[in-house]
């Protein structure tokens, strides 16, 4: 599983922690690799299904009885040994890969099917929801010039206070403009962190 969605969120969350207690000071290239990291993850989360073998997502494939899916044969078989041994090993040896996937499907133990269908509502959601991700990365990356007063409210005591802060920030560390910008999203309340998501998300476009 350690192509998995789930494991290249985890490490893009302990990169996010990193920053926030400055235990990493990512330069050019470990910024772009935690951006392909997500959007690897997200071009995952896509995908309605997962592979329990390799963590690979999955559109068609193998639907154990067990409610489970596998993306190919060589997986299948080796969950098959794994978790059926006894009925599949004489003396020590496997019968046949074609004879274990035959009495395999026989028995009921896997059918091979498809899931095109099931990319409905709530996997568009999801894909605005990576793609979400995906832009506020990109706009770390490359923010524009004068972005604090504009996300909250040029010349306010607000605006202000965070861009004191922000300024702090690159005094601190003048070699992490990136990583600045996740040390100050960390250090703002709920609310201001939900008001500069949505300012982004109106206002910032990696596609442009």
């Amino acid at each position: 599983m350690k192509n998995s969605a789930i494991s290249k969120v985890r490490t893009a969350i302990k990169d996010f922690e990193m920053l926030q207690n400055g235990d990493w000071n990512p330069d050019h290239d470990s910024c772009q690799a935690s951006i392909d990291n997500l959007e690897s993850a997200a071009a995952q989360l896509k995908e309605p299904r997962t592979c329990i073998i390799t963590g690979e997502g999955m559109y068609e494939g193998y639907l154990l009885h067990t409610g489970e899916t596998i993306k190919r044969e060589s997986s299948l078989l080796l969950w098959l040994k794994r978790n059926h041994k006894d009925a599949y090993i004489d003396d020590g040896t496997f019968f046949t890969d074609e004879w274990i996937l035959s009495d395999a499907h026989e028995q009921e133990l896997y059918l091979w099917t498809e899931w095109y269908d099931e990319y409905d509502e709530a996997e568009e959601k999801k894909d605005a929801a990576a793609d979400q991700i995906t832009n506020f990365m990109y706009f770390a990356y490359n923010f524009p010039a004068g972005w604090i007063q504009e996300a909250f409210g040029e010349g306010t005591s607000l605006a202000n206070h965070i861009e004191a802060k922000w300024q702090n920030l690159n005094k601190r560390n003048g070699h992490g403009g990136t990583a600045n910008v996740f040390n100050l999203f960390m250090e703002l309340s709920d609310g201001n962190r939900e008001t500069l998501c949505t300012w982004v998300a109106e206002n910032y476009s990696h596609k442009l």
